[in-house]
């Protein structure tokens, strides 16, 4: 099973990909997928999950799209 992932802005420049698939096993959580791609859990501030709001504990399921963003701070 695989699910794709969306890095924005500062994550994309981190690991260097905009889009990554990855494999999946039934009862695949958000956390699990951030730590496969060698993002640091504290780093990620906003999880969309085909267009709704998730979490790390999130489920993900096959052929599922997660957008991973950065937390933004302002000034």
């Amino acid at each position: 099973m695989k699910a794709t992932v969306y890095l924005e802005t500062s994550l994309r420049r981190e690991i260097g990909q905009k889009r990554i698939d990855v494999e999946i096993r039934k009862g695949t959580t958000v956390k699990e997928i951030i730590n496969a791609i060698n993002l640091v859990e504290g780093e990620v501030g906003l999880i969309i999950i085909n267009s709704k709001i998730g979490t790390i504990h999130s489920i993900v399921e096959e052929n599922d799209i997660l957008e991973l963003y950065p937390i933004i701070a302002g000034g």
